[in-house]
């Protein structure tokens, strides 16, 4: 098996996130644990914000769910700043293994939906494993992955893509992706 390059998912694959979104959420909300999981996690900002208040049979403008969105994104930041994040275990030793110095050298990229994405990477202490970061400025998935190994200077079809969401994996693999990795949340 050659794989040119490795692509990989941010939040739930290389690090551990939820946490810091569940507490600016719940600053934000005051959503109980029960209430991030049903309605934040995993999705946009909006999207959970607008599912959370439908639960609360509550209702609101775009300009109150935007600026909602923004005070959340600004305490995300902070803590993301002031306390970092956890880098899973596991995903440090594929990182070692794969990495330019590793045993299976090739280019590996970030391609995440996070807007937050570089300053995650940036937190969790990874900026040097890192040949391209796409993040959520960028394209949606699949084309973030496919840019990325365009950005690697490889062919995306003959590229791993590392994913915690099927759908994502999916993805990936429909638009020409040659190995396709589930990573479990529980793992």
């Amino acid at each position: 098996m050659y794989i040119a390059g490795a692509i990989f998912d941010l939040d739930g694959v290389l690090t551990d996130t939820a946490a810091l979104h569940e507490r600016a959420w719940h600053r934000v909300t005051g959503c109980t644990h029960a209430e991030y999981l049903s309605c934040f996690d995993g999705r946009k900002r909006i999207d959970g914000l607008r599912r959370f208040l439908e639960s609360r049979s509550s209702c609101g403008n775009e300009k109150y769910m935007s600026d909602l969105c923004i005070d959340k994104d600004a305490i995300y930041q902070e803590l993301l700043r002031t306390e970092g994040v956890r880098v899973h275990d596991d995903a440090r030793e594929i990182l070692e293994v794969l990495g330019i110095d590793g045993a299976y050298p090739c280019p590996v990229a970030v391609a995440s939906s996070s807007r937050n994405a570089r300053a995650v990477v940036k937190a969790a202490g990874l900026v040097d494993e890192f040949a391209v970061i796409v993040d959520g400025n960028g394209p949606e998935k699949p084309a973030s992955y496919v840019l990325a190994a365009e950005q690697m200077g490889v062919a995306f079809s003959e590229c791993a893509v590392f994913e915690d969401s099927p759908d994502a994996l999916m993805l990936a693999i429909q638009a020409g992706c040659k190995y396709g990795i589930y990573v479990r949340k529980d793992r």
